[in-house]
């Protein structure tokens, strides 16, 4: 859903994404595609790993979570708003420049997350704002 911004085999080189520590746990992406545990807890890099990551990639392919798709794009409640939002974290992302970016929002994903249900969580520090969006959290 994020390409051509960014192309499957960054993705798949990277994979940050992926892996969470115990305070960004709250980015892990909910799925019915999920079966049994979501992530697990690997002791030698002291991160939880999405269940879901193998060696090659996703193992849940075009069925994992929009959420997954969408990344390192968010939608994010910023007082009475919602905002379009983007991690820095994302190096992809940081090679673009911030009109590729939004030429990007506006022509590719702006449709996806009006026609899609994605759930707006609470700001968190890191996202660079996009843009507000005409929208309310409930019909999210």
């Amino acid at each position: 859903m994020v390409y051509p911004l960014i192309k499957p085999s960054d993705c798949s080189e990277c994979r940050y994404c992926c892996v969470f520590t115990e305070n960004d746990l709250w980015e892990f992406p909910t799925s019915a595609s999920f079966v049994g545990e979501p992530y697990y807890y690997n002791q030698a890099d002291k991160l939880f790993h999405c269940a879901a990551l193998t060696p090659q990639g996703c193992s849940l392919g075009n069925d994992k979570p929009l959420d997954c798709k969408l990344w390192p794009f968010r939608l994010m409640q910023v007082g009475d708003k919602v905002a379009v939002t983007v991690s820095q974290h994302c190096r992809t992302v940081r090679k673009r420049t911030i009109e590729e970016i939004l030429t990007f929002l506006d022509t590719k994903l702006s449709a996806e997350l009006y026609n899609n249900d994605v759930n707006a969580n609470d700001y968190h520090d890191g996202y660079i704002i996009l843009r507000f969006l005409d929208i309310q959290n409930e019909k999210l």
